[in-house]
């Protein structure tokens, strides 16, 4: 079921691949990207509650596109 849903920026999803990565080891796609910075805005309304997403993609593929600055 869906409760919600939120709009996400390119520069938002960007600031979470690089977060991951460099505070978290996590080499994420934009997709996955997407859905944490959701998964974050939807906690920041709920607290206390457990949200959940699902991190679908690695960014394996973006290496020279998303994590190149």
């Amino acid at each position: 079921m869906i409760d919600d849903a939120f709009k996400v920026s390119d520069e938002e999803a960007l600031h979470m691949g690089h977060y991951l990565v460099e505070n978290e080891g996590l080499l994420v796609g934009g997709s996955s990207a997407v859905n944490l910075v959701a998964a974050v805005k939807e906690g920041r309304g709920r607290p206390g509650s457990n949200i959940v997403t699902i991190v679908h993609d690695s960014g394996i593929r973006y290496v020279k596109k998303f994590y190149n600055e």
